[in-house]
């Protein structure tokens, strides 16, 4: 929080305290709906509560929205629920849909019936969507422009529309409400005011059904620098549009879920603070016994291959190099083959475009360590030239195996349906180690005359 903010909480607890009505809510009135919620989060909950009272309907809705998982389920476990019915229902449709989905059943139902019943049905319809796709994201509140009307229609049909209607693109649509066309706003002010809508407007695509997975919008979103996309049922008719605000929270938030993955944990449902340490503990549980299984077998091939390090004891001097060599290379690779894939670069079509790229990327890598891994080996270790050798071929040999893993292991896992964050790094991390050894002692077997 900037030294503003702070000043700010200060003087607010002040007023509060001296129960300064008028000066407070001067002082709201200039502040933005998201530093407000900030601001709520430094306070007590006694003057967290009085604070959030003082402000006007329409912007505690957009405070409520804001605010933390933990502070909004705070409100909703000291507040009325007709007053919280009454913050929902000034909210955009999406976001009231966002907020009572991570609340019970039963909570959800009984605020849905102290709302306007236009608007309970509008939001339960969001509901019924599956999560995590276009249908719980769209907003159902535009406005839509007749086919048939010229753009001096079009524009009296803007000014006439409620303040609550959403204006991103101007959506065209024909009789039935099947889109056929977008408008920009630049367009329809420079155009004529007798020429026809179908004279201005262009294509409509990029377009989604409810179905579709939120990740999908906001790739479209990205690819095509749109601020809105809409929303079309079976029949191409107009639902919705989801707005870039959204597609921005969904791209925080995918990419928060991709990063605990990554590390090996189950993704957080609610905020760091608001999560109990025995929930974290319980989603991280899993994959550490999972990663104990397989770092178990590390131990299974150092013993199956007791031969080869009993009488080459040095050997076991250079086991955390390759084990660290393999799992970094691994990491780098599968880090940069998920981030490809999220864009839309890298999928199954072109897996073996992607795997020449990584190997030669490999190839490249495991010739520079092959040369420093025999100064380093022989310059520091003093160790014979055939073991030095082997050291090196081994780091070579352990690097384009990684590669491999990392670029194929991600993308298969995505054509099976499976999330690819959740099969990389620590699980290949894992598998590199063991098979690592594998090579290292299996290439020092023959190299050094042991199998011989």
């Amino acid at each position: 929080m900037n030294i503003e903010q702070k000043l700010s909480v200060e003087e607010i607890r002040s007023l509060l305290a001296k129960q300064d009505w008028a000066g407070l809510d001067s002082i709201l009135a200039l502040i933005h709906p998201a530093d407000i919620a900030e601001l709520l989060e430094a306070l007590p909950v006694a003057d967290r509560d009085g604070l959030f009272r003082r402000l006007p309907l329409e912007v505690a809705s957009e405070v409520f929205d804001e605010m933390s998982d933990e502070t909004r389920h705070g409100f909703f476990a000291r507040f009325d629920d007709a007053y919280l019915a009454d913050v929902l229902e000034t909210l955009p449709m999406d976001d009231g849909a966002s907020i009572l989905e991570d609340l019970p059943k039963e909570k959800t139902d009984h605020l849905l019936t102290l709302m306007v019943p236009e608007r309970a049905v509008a939001v339960q319809q969001l509901l019924t969507y599956p999560p995590e796709s276009a249908g719980r994201l769209m907003r159902t509140d535009m406005a839509a422009l007749q086919v048939d009307w010229n753009v001096s229609q079009a524009v009296e049909a803007i000014r006439a529309a409620p303040p609550d209607k959403t204006f991103y693109h101007l959506y065209i649509v024909d009789g039935e409400n099947k889109l056929v066309g977008r408008v920009l706003s630049r367009s329809l002010l420079l155009a004529e005011p007798r020429q026809q809508l179908t004279e201005v407007m262009d294509s409509p695509r990029p377009a989604v059904h409810p179905e579709t997975d939120q990740e999908e919008v906001a790739r479209l979103v990205a690819k095509y620098d749109v601020v809105a996309v809409p929303v079309l049922d079976q029949q191409d008719r107009l639902l919705g549009v989801v707005t870039v605000d959204d597609v921005l929270d969904v791209i925080r938030d995918e990419a928060t879920e991709d990063i605990q993955r990554m590390g090996g944990s189950e993704p957080l449902e609610r905020s760091y603070f608001s999560t109990p340490a025995l929930t974290i503990a319980r989603k991280r549980l899993g994959w550490l016994l999972l990663l104990f299984v397989a770092g178990t077998l590390t131990g299974v091939v150092i013993e199956a291959f007791e031969l080869v390090w009993t009488q080459v004891v040095v050997l076991a001097l250079f086991v955390p190099l390759i084990i660290d060599t393999g799992g970094n290379t691994g990491s780098q690779t599968v880090s940069t083959i998920i981030r490809a894939m999220s864009v839309g670069e890298v999928s199954y079509k072109n897996i073996w475009q992607a795997w020449r790229k990584e190997v030669t990327t490999g190839l490249f890598l495991g010739l520079a360590l092959f040369a420093i891994g025999i100064l380093f080996s022989m310059v520091i270790f003093k160790v014979e030239l055939g073991v030095a050798l082997t050291i090196s071929l081994t780091l070579m040999v352990v690097v384009l195996w990684s590669t491999t893993i990392g670029t194929l292991i991600p993308i298969i896992a995505e054509k099976l349906g499976l999330d690819a964050a959740v099969v990389s790094a620590p699980l290949i991390t894992s598998l590199v180690d063991v098979t690592g050894l594998i090579i290292y002692y299996t290439l020092a077997g023959y190299l050094l005359g042991v199998f011989n």
